[in-house]
């Protein structure tokens, strides 16, 4: 009788522990599933946000910085963002990270609608407003393109030269301009260390491309 009895204590025992074993391998695999369900969503939020990207290959002299998204972590259509804060920014800098160049161009996308003649000119206000002794005057204009999620996109791009007592404080050169979208804006600056320089930035700008 007792032999009966540990024997089918050892079956209950070997039952039990398949049970757990069973409904352990059940976890686990929920647990991979959501897991990589929550890797996939990710994946996709991060593919869904408005970049920037740079052909390198065809600007050997310049480098690229990541694109910077100042909604990391929250879906692109959020509508809390201040529609001054740029959603996402990418610079291209001359020369490289371990010898830097006299240059570099930053874009930034923002939401909502852009006046640009507005935007230009308030643009050249802030230049200057908190700097006494520096002026800023225009010395050109030239048309580029991009490409973009809407098509191929022309622009003007306005050069300036920083003058005055204290333009031996700032880089002289520097451009602006402004790409309307359906729904937001491409705000473009560049700065040189001296005006001249300007022209050498001429090579990146049909070099980047934007899509939403």
């Amino acid at each position: 009788m007792q032999k009966n009895l540990t024997s089918k204590n050892k079956r209950i025992i070997i039952l039990a522990t398949l049970t757990a074993i069973g409904i352990l391998g059940i976890g686990v695999a929920i647990l991979f599933t959501t897991m990589k369900a929550e890797a996939e969503a990710e994946s996709s939020r991060q593919s869904q946000k408005p970049t920037f990207s740079f052909e390198s290959s065809s600007v050997p002299s310049w480098w690229v910085g990541d694109n910077y998204w100042s909604d990391t972590g929250e879906a692109v259509s959020e509508k809390s963002l201040d529609a001054d804060v740029p959603i996402v920014t990418m610079t291209v800098s001359q020369g490289t990270q371990e010898v830097p160049g006299g240059c570099f161009v930053t874009y930034s996308y923002l939401k909502g609608p852009i006046d640009t003649a507005v935007a230009l000119k308030s643009m050249e206000t802030r230049s200057v407003e908190y700097s006494e002794g520096l002026s800023l005057d225009k010395i050109g204009a030239q048309l580029v393109t991009m490409n973009t999620s809407e098509g191929s996109k022309e622009y003007q791009l306005h050069q300036y030269e920083f003058t005055g007592p204290a333009s031996n404080t700032v880089a002289k050169g520097a451009q602006f301009a402004y790409v309307p979208l359906k729904d937001g804006y491409i705000e473009v600056r560049s700065y040189c260390e001296e005006a001249e320089q300007l022209a050498a930035t001429s090579i990146v700008f049909s070099a980047v491309s934007f899509k939403l």
